[in-house]
Protein backbone atom coordinates (compact mmCIF):
# COMPACT_ATOMS: atom_id res chain seq x y z
CA UNK A 1 0.00 0.00 0.00
CA UNK A 2 2.79 2.27 0.98
CA UNK A 3 4.47 1.61 -2.68
CA UNK A 4 1.27 2.20 -4.27
CA UNK A 5 0.85 5.67 -2.34
CA UNK A 6 4.58 6.33 -3.24
CA UNK A 7 3.60 6.04 -7.04
CA UNK A 8 0.66 7.85 -7.01
CA UNK A 9 2.58 11.10 -5.44
CA UNK A 10 5.29 10.58 -7.81
CA UNK A 11 2.99 10.00 -11.27
CA UNK A 12 1.24 13.45 -9.93
CA UNK A 13 4.54 15.16 -9.03
CA UNK A 14 5.95 14.03 -12.85
CA UNK A 15 2.67 15.28 -14.06
CA UNK A 16 2.48 18.50 -13.03
CA UNK A 17 5.92 19.24 -13.76
CA UNK A 18 6.04 18.21 -17.24
CA UNK A 19 3.51 20.53 -18.53
CA UNK A 20 2.49 23.70 -16.97
CA UNK A 21 -0.38 26.27 -18.31
CA UNK A 22 0.42 29.64 -16.44
CA UNK A 23 -0.93 33.41 -16.58
CA UNK A 24 2.04 35.55 -15.67
CA UNK A 25 2.02 39.22 -14.39
CA UNK A 26 3.54 41.25 -16.93
CA UNK A 27 7.40 41.29 -15.40
CA UNK A 28 6.77 37.37 -14.96
CA UNK A 29 6.26 37.33 -18.48
CA UNK A 30 9.25 39.63 -19.27
CA UNK A 31 11.36 37.46 -16.91
CA UNK A 32 10.39 34.00 -18.72
CA UNK A 33 10.77 35.07 -22.09
CA UNK A 34 13.81 36.23 -21.89
CA UNK A 35 15.35 32.83 -19.51
CA UNK A 36 13.82 30.44 -22.76
CA UNK A 37 16.11 30.76 -25.63
CA UNK A 38 13.82 28.72 -27.60
CA UNK A 39 10.01 29.51 -27.77
CA UNK A 40 6.79 30.88 -29.57
CA UNK A 41 5.69 33.87 -28.44
CA UNK A 42 2.16 34.86 -30.18
CA UNK A 43 0.09 37.99 -30.00
CA UNK A 44 -3.81 36.40 -30.61
CA UNK A 45 -4.92 40.28 -31.39
CA UNK A 46 -6.17 41.42 -34.80
CA UNK A 47 -3.94 42.50 -37.54
CA UNK A 48 -4.51 46.03 -36.74
CA UNK A 49 -3.98 46.31 -33.00
CA UNK A 50 -0.70 44.20 -33.68
CA UNK A 51 0.43 47.20 -36.08
CA UNK A 52 0.05 49.34 -33.38
CA UNK A 53 2.90 47.61 -30.84
CA UNK A 54 3.70 44.63 -30.49
CA UNK A 55 6.17 42.55 -27.89
CA UNK A 56 9.47 42.05 -29.97
CA UNK A 57 9.61 38.54 -31.80
CA UNK A 58 5.67 38.15 -31.44
CA UNK A 59 3.99 36.16 -34.37
CA UNK A 60 0.19 37.47 -35.13
CA UNK A 61 -1.90 35.01 -35.39
CA UNK A 62 -5.35 36.28 -34.96
CA UNK A 63 -7.52 34.36 -32.21
CA UNK A 64 -10.66 35.59 -34.43
CA UNK A 65 -9.34 34.30 -38.01
CA UNK A 66 -11.08 31.03 -39.20
CA UNK A 67 -7.14 29.53 -39.73
CA UNK A 68 -6.11 30.38 -36.13
CA UNK A 69 -6.16 25.96 -35.01
CA UNK A 70 -4.47 25.36 -38.83
CA UNK A 71 -1.64 28.00 -38.06
CA UNK A 72 -1.25 26.80 -34.36
CA UNK A 73 -0.95 23.21 -35.35
CA UNK A 74 2.05 24.34 -37.78
CA UNK A 75 4.24 25.38 -33.87
CA UNK A 76 5.94 22.43 -32.58
CA UNK A 77 4.28 21.08 -29.28
CA UNK A 78 6.96 21.02 -26.92
CA UNK A 79 8.58 24.00 -27.45
CA UNK A 80 7.75 26.71 -24.70
CA UNK A 81 4.47 28.50 -26.29
CA UNK A 82 3.49 32.64 -24.88
CA UNK A 83 0.59 34.30 -25.52
CA UNK A 84 -0.80 37.25 -24.95
CA UNK A 85 -3.79 39.95 -26.34
CA UNK A 86 -5.04 43.01 -24.98
CA UNK A 87 -6.49 42.18 -22.05
CA UNK A 88 -6.28 38.66 -21.45
CA UNK A 89 -9.53 37.69 -22.88
CA UNK A 90 -8.49 35.77 -26.50
CA UNK A 91 -5.01 34.83 -24.96
CA UNK A 92 -7.23 32.75 -22.30
CA UNK A 93 -9.49 31.28 -24.73
CA UNK A 94 -6.10 30.54 -27.16
CA UNK A 95 -4.46 28.78 -24.05
CA UNK A 96 -6.87 26.55 -23.73
CA UNK A 97 -7.24 25.83 -27.54
CA UNK A 98 -3.09 25.20 -27.24
CA UNK A 99 -3.97 22.80 -24.35
CA UNK A 100 -6.45 20.66 -26.03
CA UNK A 101 -3.86 20.64 -29.03
CA UNK A 102 -1.29 19.27 -26.69
CA UNK A 103 0.92 21.79 -26.36
CA UNK A 104 3.15 20.88 -23.12
CA UNK A 105 4.28 24.55 -21.25
CA UNK A 106 1.50 27.74 -21.94
CA UNK A 107 2.02 31.38 -20.63
CA UNK A 108 0.02 33.83 -20.56
CA UNK A 109 0.11 37.27 -20.12
CA UNK A 110 -2.07 38.30 -17.33
CA UNK A 111 -3.81 41.14 -18.74
CA UNK A 112 -2.40 41.54 -21.98
CA UNK A 113 -1.04 44.69 -23.42
CA UNK A 114 -2.55 46.49 -21.29
CA UNK A 115 -0.86 45.10 -18.37
CA UNK A 116 2.66 45.45 -19.92
CA UNK A 117 2.15 48.92 -20.70
CA UNK A 118 1.35 49.77 -17.66
CA UNK A 119 4.06 48.35 -16.34
CA UNK A 120 6.15 50.00 -19.07
CA UNK A 121 7.66 47.16 -20.64
CA UNK A 122 8.82 47.56 -24.30
CA UNK A 123 6.60 47.18 -28.01
CA UNK A 124 7.31 47.72 -30.60
CA UNK A 125 6.14 48.28 -34.10
CA UNK A 126 6.42 47.28 -37.74
CA UNK A 127 5.99 50.56 -39.35
CA UNK A 128 8.73 52.11 -36.40
CA UNK A 129 6.23 54.07 -34.83
CA UNK A 130 4.21 53.86 -31.74
CA UNK A 131 0.36 55.67 -31.97
CA UNK A 132 1.16 58.46 -29.23
CA UNK A 133 -2.68 60.25 -28.39
CA UNK A 134 -3.26 62.33 -25.43
CA UNK A 135 -0.28 64.02 -23.85
CA UNK A 136 -0.52 63.96 -19.87
CA UNK A 137 -0.56 67.54 -19.85
CA UNK A 138 -3.50 67.75 -22.40
CA UNK A 139 -4.91 64.64 -19.73
CA UNK A 140 -4.77 67.24 -16.78
CA UNK A 141 -6.38 70.05 -18.72
CA UNK A 142 -9.45 67.89 -18.49
CA UNK A 143 -10.04 68.59 -15.04
CA UNK A 144 -7.81 70.93 -13.58
CA UNK A 145 -9.34 74.35 -11.85
CA UNK A 146 -13.05 72.62 -12.76
CA UNK A 147 -15.76 73.87 -10.20
CA UNK A 148 -17.85 70.52 -11.41
CA UNK A 149 -16.47 67.27 -10.54
CA UNK A 150 -15.18 65.56 -13.71
CA UNK A 151 -15.97 61.81 -14.21
CA UNK A 152 -13.12 60.26 -16.95
CA UNK A 153 -13.77 56.76 -17.91
CA UNK A 154 -11.47 54.76 -20.13
CA UNK A 155 -12.98 52.47 -22.25
CA UNK A 156 -12.89 50.50 -25.50
CA UNK A 157 -15.47 49.33 -27.80
CA UNK A 158 -14.29 45.75 -27.69
CA UNK A 159 -15.20 46.22 -23.88
CA UNK A 160 -18.76 44.34 -23.04
CA UNK A 161 -18.59 46.19 -19.14
CA UNK A 162 -17.61 49.07 -20.85
CA UNK A 163 -20.73 49.20 -23.19
CA UNK A 164 -22.67 48.39 -20.18
CA UNK A 165 -22.04 51.34 -18.65
CA UNK A 166 -21.63 53.57 -21.33
CA UNK A 167 -25.61 53.94 -21.39
CA UNK A 168 -25.97 55.04 -17.80
CA UNK A 169 -22.86 56.89 -18.05
CA UNK A 170 -25.17 58.57 -20.88
CA UNK A 171 -28.02 59.38 -18.55
CA UNK A 172 -25.78 60.61 -15.94
CA UNK A 173 -24.25 62.75 -18.37
CA UNK A 174 -27.62 64.74 -19.39
CA UNK A 175 -29.37 64.35 -15.91
CA UNK A 176 -25.96 65.88 -13.89
CA UNK A 177 -24.59 68.20 -16.07
CA UNK A 178 -24.82 71.15 -13.37
CA UNK A 179 -22.91 69.03 -11.04
CA UNK A 180 -20.34 66.80 -13.05
CA UNK A 181 -18.76 66.21 -16.24
CA UNK A 182 -18.46 63.24 -18.43
CA UNK A 183 -15.53 61.86 -20.16
CA UNK A 184 -15.28 58.97 -22.39
CA UNK A 185 -11.49 58.30 -23.37
CA UNK A 186 -10.75 55.46 -25.95
CA UNK A 187 -7.77 53.05 -24.64
CA UNK A 188 -6.47 51.78 -27.74
CA UNK A 189 -6.19 55.61 -29.62
CA UNK A 190 -4.19 56.72 -26.84
CA UNK A 191 -1.79 54.26 -25.32
CA UNK A 192 1.27 56.34 -23.93
CA UNK A 193 -1.44 57.81 -21.38
CA UNK A 194 -3.04 54.74 -20.60
CA UNK A 195 0.87 53.38 -19.75
CA UNK A 196 1.50 56.77 -18.05
CA UNK A 197 -1.34 56.37 -15.65
CA UNK A 198 -0.88 52.85 -15.02
CA UNK A 199 -4.48 51.92 -16.53
CA UNK A 200 -3.94 48.19 -16.71
CA UNK A 201 -7.39 46.93 -17.49
CA UNK A 202 -10.95 48.51 -18.72
CA UNK A 203 -13.17 49.59 -17.61
CA UNK A 204 -11.10 52.18 -15.59
CA UNK A 205 -12.75 54.82 -13.92
CA UNK A 206 -11.50 58.07 -12.24
CA UNK A 207 -13.45 61.14 -10.68
CA UNK A 208 -12.01 64.35 -9.78
CA UNK A 209 -12.95 66.99 -7.08
CA UNK A 210 -11.22 70.00 -6.91
CA UNK A 211 -8.40 68.85 -8.97
CA UNK A 212 -7.60 65.49 -6.94
CA UNK A 213 -8.78 61.90 -7.42
CA UNK A 214 -11.82 61.47 -5.33
CA UNK A 215 -12.43 57.59 -6.29
CA UNK A 216 -10.97 54.93 -9.13
CA UNK A 217 -12.20 51.78 -9.71
CA UNK A 218 -10.93 49.24 -11.95
CA UNK A 219 -13.45 46.93 -13.61
CA UNK A 220 -17.05 47.56 -14.30
CA UNK A 221 -19.27 49.82 -11.71
CA UNK A 222 -22.56 50.43 -11.21
CA UNK A 223 -24.59 52.92 -11.84
CA UNK A 224 -25.63 53.41 -7.98
CA UNK A 225 -22.30 52.97 -7.09
CA UNK A 226 -20.94 55.86 -9.22
CA UNK A 227 -24.04 58.23 -8.18
CA UNK A 228 -23.08 57.50 -4.53
CA UNK A 229 -19.64 58.86 -4.99
CA UNK A 230 -21.21 62.13 -7.59
CA UNK A 231 -23.78 62.85 -4.67
CA UNK A 232 -21.56 63.46 -1.86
Amino acid sequence: MYKFFLLCTYFIAFTSCSSQNRELSANEFSEKLKSEKTKHLIDVRTPEEYAEGYIFGAKNIDWNATDFEAQLDKLDRNTPLFVYCLSGGRSGNAMRKAKDMGFRNIYGLNGGIMSWRAHKQPLTSPRGEKKAGMTLVEYEALYKGKSKKVLIDFYADWCIPCQKMKLFLKKIEVKMAAQVTVIRINADEHPELCQTLGVSGLPYILIYKNDTIEWKKLGFASEEEILKILNK
